[in-house]
């Protein structure tokens, strides 16, 4: 199964035009298409569909792929090296054979299904992809479409490097940045879509969505390696505004203008019309020199490694000239609308500069800004909006076609079945519970944003705080990578970062934040700096959890370790090794570096709640040093049913001191000096017995049902005594604990009424407060539901969950 997104910018003309003149300067503009590919694995549904859902046109259809290959695929490779054949073909498919898939009267349906089945069979054939199941692209932009911003190159880019990353997957190739290779073979095939289905008379717009920056375009055959272009010059910022006017309405019009003005110029005699348009060049060229210098400037910078912003108001002052003038030149030409000059003139009277933004003179305009003047930002968009033109602030000279890190994770919560390990005993059982913590994670291309930051979303403690990039390297990363060796003073150091650096993005009244926050930058640099994370560019992680928070079911545990698989996956992912299921040395470096902030940060004696998050299911735990090596399980214990039931006393504030009082008052009642056999000696060996039955009895589970699957038996498994000998010890062991006065009384009425519907609670957590958990028997359903009823009479809440679920999880 292949899961992947891709991301390609459009396109924005800043000096020239190329209808006009020689050279032309255009830029990426960072407002992208977006592009998630999913493939099944086979026989995953009952009949192979190919789906597309482009949403921004309203666009969803699913295919069978038998139809695909009956009536477009096995012609398609007879016409494979005959292009102009290939696309004739590809059309007659869209216009008859799928037809009646989508909306035959929409235009936009019928190019991007025709790109998508021309890229498709083209790429596959070529490059010999395998289609042999279902597959899902989804498209979303944030250009608009049809308005000379290259929506079209932006999307034709997306998919065939979307088909020419699946080749590469089927031949055993990662790769989370294009080589050059990839991008040209990209670029060739998203032109072939330029120019026959979109009839594109220049590769600009695909050469800037596939290689992205700002780029220079002569008269010269377009190639890489005829590109000029500015590698060391910074993100710019401009207003796109969009004039009124359609850009299809004003280009029917223009190309009327331009037959009259080449009429006059194919006289060979020198009028207006040539000395404007050599003007043009002039501007082009000055406008090369300018950006030349700002590159010249921002490359000393960096050999120098100097933390002071560079001086480039002067160079921003002459591309605002430039630009201005190039501007006047259009309007001399008669091609651009009176709209846009508005604007223009809007844009002169707050001294920033505006120009065509497309080949036309409708559509957008675009005004290049400068970085320190945010006030008179606001007032030029409200003068805007006042003369009805929508502006909105945006950033060019972004990245080309991106793969994007994108993934989600889980990891469950614990319950303590049997056993107290904190306390009295040598042995016990916990499970994994299936109320998980969830995080989403993206990171976004290079140079996307205007300032790059890092963005925290913990929803379940209104915690939502995005810091810039570089207060994070100045104020944390470079001392962190000095004690990355010594873990104590490297959690000191981000303790120290959170506390202070940053203490004005959060509450810092909120023990919850603070303690998230420590989490999060401890966990990121330390895996960053060990395994080499090349952190270059905004990302955001967004985490939520149905645990109750604090409660003693591993919250805590379940965010460390879902923070430590996603800052481990994304290390893996720059190393090109995708793993959609966590291999044993994944899972051990997770757990390792989980419990250095179980340690360190929540201060807990025990590694089992991480443990348990890391790999799940139902797992003993003893006196030897816990480790996957040393642990017990059960491999074919089936899911179990539990009643999570809330005693209404907070686990970690009200029980957990009361909890240690009594454990110092028994340890100096049961232990004497000379280690005499007391009453709670007996209770502890009785805990520790309760515990080996316990084990015993899933034993016996687990081999019936182990059987049951060698033997391929349709009948379900007779487990009904050994569930009752489950909940006889269950029921046993919170006597027990009750004996030694460690159970809230609460939680004695709790399982008192489980008791008198025939079930058994017990203590989920380490305290004596917080939730018991009530095991359930499967063929008690009405039993249930009336325990549930009297449970809510005496105030008490319920949930019917499961345990025994698997651990972290890349969904």
């Amino acid at each position: 199964m292949y899961r992947f997104n891709l991301s390609a910018p459009g396109t924005v003309l800043l000096c020239g035009q190329p209808r006009f003149n020689k050279t032309c300067i255009a830029a990426s503009l960072n407002k992208r298409t977006k592009l998630s590919f999913s493939s099944f694995p086979q026989a995953v549904v009952r009949t192979d569909f190919i789906e597309i859902n482009f949403f921004d046109i309203q666009l969803h259809m699913k295919i069978p792929t038998r139809l695909f290959f009956m009536h477009l695929f096995r012609e398609a490779e007879n016409n494979i090296y005959n292009i102009v054949k290939l696309h004739e073909t590809v059309k007659k498919f869209v216009h008859t054979s799928i037809s009646s898939f989508y909306d035959r009267t929409n235009n936009a349906h019928k190019s991007s299904l025709h790109t998508f089945f021309f890229l498709l069979v083209l790429i596959a054939i070529k490059e010999r992809i395998s289609i042999t199941s279902s597959f899902i692209v989804n498209l979303t932009t944030n250009l608009p479409i049809g308005e000379g911003l290259g929506s079209s190159a932006s999307f034709a880019v997306c998919l065939a490097a979307c088909f020419w990353r699946w080749s590469l997957l089927q031949k055993g190739t990662v790769v989370y940045k294009f080589r050059i290779h990839d991008l040209v073979n990209i670029k060739k095939y998203a032109q072939y879509c330029d120019s026959f289905i979109y009839n594109s008379s220049t590769e600009l717009a695909t050469m800037i969505s596939t290689y992205g920056r700002i780029q220079v375009f002569g008269e010269r055959e377009v190639s890489l390696s005829t590109l000029k272009s500015f590698p060391n010059l910074p993100s710019m910022n401009i207003l796109l505004v969009f004039s009124n006017v359609r850009h299809k309405t004003i280009m029917k019009l223009l190309s009327e203008r331009r037959v009259k003005n080449l009429e006059y110029l194919s006289s060979g005699v020198s009028t207006s019309i040539d000395f404007i348009l050599n003007s043009i060049e002039l501007m082009s060229t000055k406008f090369i020199h300018t950006l030349d210098i700002i590159d010249e400037k921002m490359s000393e910078s960096k050999k120098h490694e100097s933390s002071q912003s560079v001086d480039l108001g002067d160079n921003y002052k002459t591309l605002l000239d430039i630009i201005h003038m190039n501007q006047g030149l259009l309007k001399a030409l008669d091609v651009s609308h009176p709209n846009m000059d508005i604007i223009c003139a809007i844009a002169r009277s707050f001294l920033f500069a505006g120009n065509l933004a497309s080949k036309g003179g409708g559509g957008y305009a675009f005004i290049l800004l400068l970085n320190d003047v945010g006030e008179n930002i606001q007032k030029l968009i409200t003068m805007l909006k006042s003369y009805n033109f929508s502006a909105e602030e945006v950033t060019i000279n972004c990245c080309g076609i991106t793969s994007m890190y994108r993934f989600n994770l889980s990891a469950p919560g614990t319950v303590f079945l049997c056993g107290d390990p904190n306390r009295f005993d040598k042995i016990c059982i916990a499970a994994s519970l299936n109320k998980c913590t969830k995080l989403s994670f993206s990171s976004f291309p290079q140079a996307r944003m205007r300032t790059d930051f890092i963005r925290i979303n913990f929803s379940d403690i209104q915690l939502d705080i995005k810091i810039p990039m570089r207060l994070f390297f100045m104020q944390l990363f470079r001392e962190a990578k000095n004690n990355k060796c010594n873990v104590a003073e490297l959690n000191e150091t981000v303790k120290k970062f959170v506390l202070t650096s940053i203490s004005c993005f959060y509450d810092k009244s909120n023990d919850a934040h603070k303690s998230s926050l420590h989490t999060f930058f401890f966990l990121l640099v330390l895996i960053a700096i060990i395994e080499r994370i090349n952190i270059t560019s905004s990302f955001i992680v967004n985490l939520s959890t149905k645990l109750p928070i604090g409660e003693g079911l591993g919250s805590s545990a379940s965010f460390a370790v879902c923070l430590a698989a996603c800052f481990v996956r994304w290390s893996l992912l720059q190393k090109g090794i995708v793993v959609y299921e966590f291999r044993k040395h994944d899972l051990e470096n997770i757990l390792q570096y989980a419990q250095y902030c179980d340690f360190f940060i929540y201060n807990s004696s025990t590694e089992i709640a991480t443990m348990i998050s890391t790999y799940g299911r139902i797992q003993v735990f003893g006196e030897r040093e816990v480790s996957e090596s040393t642990l017990k399980s059960f491999p074919n214990l089936p899911s179990m049913k539990i009643l999570l039931v809330f005693s209404n006393v907070c686990h970690h504030k009200t029980t957990i001191k009361l909890l240690s009082e009594r454990r110092v008052q028994m340890e100096a009642l049961g232990y004497s000096s000379s280690g005499v056999s007391t009453l709670i000696d007996f209770i502890l060996n009785s805990i520790e017995l309760m515990s080996t039955k316990f084990i015993h009895t899933l034993d016996i589970i687990d081999e019936k049902m182990s059987e049951s699957k060698k033997h391929e038996s349709s009948q379900s498994v007779d487990l009904g005594d050994n569930y009752k000998t489950l909940l006889d010890i269950i029921h046993m062991n919170q006597g027990l604990l009750k004996a030694l006065d460690v159970s809230h009384p609460n939680m004695d009425i709790i399982c008192a009424i489980a008791r008198s519907f025939s079930f058994a609670g017990n203590l989920a957590s380490k305290g004596g407060g917080g939730y018991a958990f009530i095991l359930l028997l499967n063929d008690m359903g009405e039993n249930i539901q009336k325990l549930i009823t009297m449970l809510k009479s005496h105030d008490f809440s319920a949930e019917e969950v499961t345990i025994n679920c698997c651990g972290i999880t890349v969904e």
